[in-house]
C-alpha cells in the first residue's frame, strides 16, 4: 500500500536565499507567512533587479514543476519566512484533486502563459503532467464563431473566459488612431481570463481570425473551480490567470 505524501515546510531566517537565478530546481513554494524579494540579474548593469515582493498566499518557483530550466530569478527572504514546499508528487496529488474542468483550465492556463513568455511550442513540457490528451468540456458552454466575428469589445463586461478548442482569435486594441496587434491566440490556449481575475472591463477587442470552437467558462463557475481546488493549485491558476 502507498504512503500518503507528506508536505514539508521550510523556514527561511531574514536574508536567506530560497533559490538562486540559473540553478535547478525540482520544487515550488507556497509563502505560508512572512515577505520575500524575487531578483533577476541585469546584465546590462552588472546588478540584481527587484522584479517584486511577495507575502502570504503567493507562489514561488513554481516553473520549476513544469520544465527542468534553470532558475529565472532570484528569491531571498526579506524577513523570517515560512513557505510549503511541493514538488511534482504533490503537485499531481493535488491535480487529481481537480474537477475534469478545473484540470483542463489550468492546463490550458500553464500553455497560453508558456507559449507567450518564451515563444516556443510548450506542449512536452506541460502535458508529461497532465493525462488529458483533449480538453474536457463537461459543464462548460460550446460556442462557433466565424471568421472576423467578433467576440468581445473594449469596455464590454468580463462575464467570463474563453478556452479555444480550434481556430484562432487574434485580441487588438485601439490606440486613438487605429487598431493594433496585441496577441493571436490558437488552439488549448485562453483569452479574457485577466479581466475575469481583476473583475474589470475588456481591454482589447476579441476577433476571431478563422472559424473558431471556444469553450466559455462564466467568471461565477470560474470563482467555485477556485474555491473547490487545493489552495497550491487555486494559487497557480490565479498567477496565470492574472498575468495572461
Amino acid at each position: 500500500m502507498g504512503g500518503k505524501l507528506m508536505q514539508q515546510i521550510a523556514e527561511f531566517p531574514p536574508g536567506a536565499v530560497i533559490f538562486h537565478q540559473g540553478e535547478s530546481g525540482d520544487v515550488a513554494y507556497l509563502i505560508e507567512s512572512g515577505q520575500v524579494s524575487v531578483t533577476r540579474l541585469d546584465s546590462a548593469l552588472g546588478k540584481e533587479r527587484e522584479l517584486a515582493v511577495l507575502g502570504a498566499g503567493s507562489i514561488l518557483g513554481e516553473m520549476a514543476l513544469l520544465d527542468p530550466a534553470p532558475r529565472m530569478a532570484s528569491a531571498h527572504a526579506v524577513g523570517r519566512v515560512s513557505c510549503a514546499v511541493f514538488d511534482a508528487a504533490i503537485f499531481r496529488a493535488q491535480m487529481q484533486k481537480l474537477t475534469p474542468l478545473g484540470l483542463s483550465l489550468l492546463r490550458a492556463l500553464i500553455r497560453t502563459q508558456r507559449h507567450h513568455a518564451h515563444g516556443a511550442d510548450v506542449r512536452d513540457g506541460v502535458d508529461q503532467h497532465f493525462d488529458l490528451p483533449k480538453l474536457r468540456i463537461e459543464g462548460a458552454g460550446r460556442f462557433a464563431f466565424d471568421t472576423e466575428q467578433v467576440i468581445y469589445r473594449p469596455g464590454d463586461a468580463a462575464k467570463g473566459l474563453f478556452v479555444i478548442l480550434d481556430g484562432a482569435v487574434e485580441l487588438r486594441q485601439f490606440d486613438g488612431r487605429g487598431w493594433t496587434h496585441y496577441r493571436t491566440l490558437t488552439h488549448d490556449e485562453v483569452f479574457g481570463e485577466q479581466e475575469v481575475v481583476h473583475n474589470r472591463p475588456r481591454r482589447h477587442e476579441a476577433r476571431a481570425v478563422q472559424l473558431s470552437n471556444c469553450i466559455f467558462i462564466p467568471a461565477t463557475q470560474f470563482n467555485e473551480i477556485l474555491a473547490s481546488s487545493p489552495k497550491f493549485i487555486a494559487g497557480l491558476i490565479k498567477i496565470y490567470a492574472a498575468n495572461g
